[in-house]
């Protein structure tokens, strides 16, 4: 009773936080790429003081969200939800947020991440990206650059990052615990679809990704995107794909360099999970991160008759539903959400 009291009193403080104080205006001008809307105030250094709440000054490890971009409702409700989740596998390590410049001056959120134990990290936008071949997102496509500020997380020894749009199933601490205690590991990768997890050294998924930032490599990647090398194609993750790939390029990683993780650790949700499960012979208790990446996002009203699915599904909008109330993220009609079920998002059907 006294656990449901003290929620009940938090939501209220947040509910009333939330009225007193609404969020900054955006506007197409404010994302427009004048220096103002790109940079953090001019503290470059924000990212790298962040060292993962360690009270000895020495650096530790973190999970890591961010939001990019537009900074909207919806989007806040989706990292406010799958970071509740995570934090009900009780981890060990702290979570973070890295917000583009746009919404870090949203103060009412930057406030809502703290109640909830999250610490918000002001990261530039990174500008001036040359890329070949098409693209496959929309008008929001420059903006996935900025997630590869992960790696300029320079405070941290392990920064393990999280797409929100993810159920994490189970606690996922022996992989930064991995990461920490073995120097030669540079990073975690997970494979792309179903693949098996030796494809994860070259075909990755961005989604679910552990690295050891590197201000050297941060550097270089930068140079690396500026200079046209990348293609363009799905932005974040096909950059990744080409910088770290295999040695003797930009990046390359030694294949002993790399913690290959089977997909169990990012069960993409389009895949079907437990067929995917069965097709590289893992267990229900391999299952610990459900990904509803592409386009059955769990706010669509796309229907699946997997159990593992529907149970990754109830678990994200029973959170989801709390944070959509509170932030007033504007619902969407039956004709629109059969028209994109990737930028509406509703629960109208539950």
């Amino acid at each position: 009773m006294a656990r449901s009291t003290s929620s009940l009193i938090l939501l209220t403080a947040i509910a009333i936080t939330l009225a007193v104080s609404p969020p900054l205006p955006v506007t197409d001008s404010f994302l427009a790429g004048s220096s103002e809307g790109d940079t953090c105030g001019g503290d470059s250094a924000a990212a790298q003081r962040y060292h993962g709440h360690r009270t000895d000054g020495s650096k530790g490890a973190a999970y890591v969200f961010s939001i990019f971009g537009r900074c909207s409702s919806r989007h806040q409700a989706q990292l406010l939800t799958s970071a509740e989740i995570l934090q009900d596998t009780k981890p060990q390590f702290p979570l973070a947020a890295m917000l583009s410049p746009t919404c870090w001056r949203n103060f009412t959120f930057r406030t809502l991440l703290e109640q909830q134990s999250i610490t918000p990290i002001c990261v530039p936008r990174i500008n001036n990206v040359t890329c070949r071949g098409a693209r496959q997102r929309g008008s929001f496509f420059d903006e996935h650059w900025t997630k590869l500020n992960l790696h300029n997380l320079t405070g941290l020894r392990v920064a393990f990052y999280l797409d929100s749009d993810l159920v994490v199933q189970r606690n996922l601490d022996s992989v930064v615990s991995t990461l920490l205690n073995r120097p030669s590991l540079m990073e975690a990768r997970t494979p792309q679809g179903c693949l098996g997890n030796d494809a994860a050294y070259t075909w990755f998924n961005t989604g679910v990704w552990a690295v050891k930032p590197n201000a050297h490599e941060m550097s270089g990647l930068i140079a690396w995107l500026k200079n046209g090398s990348s293609v363009c194609y799905d932005g974040d993750q096909s950059a990744a794909m080409g910088y770290w790939k295999i040695p003797g390029g930009k990046g390359g990683r030694l294949r002993s360099q790399v913690l290959l993780l089977h997909v169990g650790y990012n069960m993409k949700a389009d895949q079907g999970p437990q067929a995917c499960l069965s097709k590289r012979n893992l267990n229900a208790s391999d299952l610990h991160v459900v990904h509803f990446s592409g386009k059955q996002k769990p706010f669509s009203m796309f229907k699946n008759k997997d159990d593992t699915w529907k149970a990754a599904r109830e678990s994200y909008m029973r959170h989801f539903k709390k944070w959509e109330v509170l932030l007033g993220v504007p619902s969407c009609t039956e004709k629109q959400l059969l028209k994109t079920n990737m930028g509406c998002y509703t629960t109208s059907q539950d």
